[in-house]
């Protein structure tokens, strides 16, 4: 561990998890520590927040995930809190205690403890971006956002697309690749909250923004209305082709395919729109 840290001991959460069906009908008590460790030389000398990690955020953040991600192991849901402890590049490693209270009759409690490291936990998210209302604005705005949920590593050129739901607004598509230790669940719930931030609020047909987690690394995940890999994947040239751009070569864990393979399967050629929204080009 670093030599600084810091400890949020004994949050308590009801949640469900268990592999027993009496376990998976009622809600039981899982009492968390977390140590996170990190340089806290800057916030400490300059008396500044935002050189360290934000302890109450964090708490809403593993509290909200544990409550709702209905893990069958306390394992999982260790690992899930170790990857929202280490999403800032500040934290280097996290030290993460699941206790679960009479899971056995003969003892007080029964506990699991991990030790990770930022870099262990780092994979790749693949995300789609879509807009159709100043598209510019939104997905840079959006861009700079998504550098809170882990550290972006490049971005698309951005193509222009048609509604393929029959509406008359043109859209303007890109991708992002994302290094994060969130887990899936945590990072959908952090995109759609970005979503609302940037303005996703309309009725009249106009989208801000819209963005879909489409691969992380190699993992399948269904449930709660989440699916990874998601399907437009294989199924839309605007998602796949910038997709594939930033990352040819990646397989898709259900298919077996690259990515390249899969856009150019698609078979479609996509205008590049007259801006793009990688970092390097944007203006403060």
């Amino acid at each position: 561990m670093a030599r600084d840290r810091i400890v949020v001991e004994d949050l308590r959460v009801r949640a469900i998890t268990g592999v027993h069906a009496w376990e998976r009908s009622q809600l039981q008590e899982l009492r968390i520590t977390c140590v996170v460790g990190l340089d806290l030389e800057g916030a400490a000398a300059h008396d500044d927040l935002g050189r360290s990690v934000d302890y109450g955020t964090l708490v809403d953040d593993v509290a909200t995930h544990v409550a709702e991600a209905q893990r069958s192991t306390i394992e999982a849901v260790a690992r899930d809190v170790a990857g929202i402890c280490l999403r800032s590049r500040r934290a280097s490693c996290a030290r993460v205690r699941i206790e679960k209270p009479g899971a056995l009759l003969r003892v007080r409690t029964v506990a699991v403890e991990i030790t990770r490291r930022r870099s262990a936990l780092l994979r790749d998210a693949l995300l789609s971006l879509g807009s159709n209302e100043q598209p510019e604005r939104n997905l840079s705005a959006t861009i700079t956002a998504l550098a809170e949920l882990g550290d972006v590593l490049a971005v698309s050129r951005v193509v222009r697309s048609p509604d393929v739901h029959g509406g008359v607004r043109e859209y303007c598509n890109t991708a992002v690749r994302l290094a994060t230790t969130l887990p899936a669940a945590a990072l959908r719930r952090r995109i759609k909250a970005l979503e609302h931030a940037v303005g996703r609020t309309a009725d009249d047909g106009a989208v801000p923004v819209d963005v879909d987690l489409c691969l992380l690394g190699a993992e399948v995940v269904t449930g709660d209305g989440l699916r990874v890999p998601h399907p437009d994947v294989l199924e839309r040239p605007h998602v796949a082709v910038p997709l594939a751009e930033l990352a040819p070569d990646f397989v898709h864990p259900e298919t077996g395919q690259t990515l390249d393979a899969i856009a150019r399967g698609l078979g479609r050629t996509l205008e590049t729109a007259p801006f793009d929204v990688t970092p390097a080009s944007r203006t403060e």
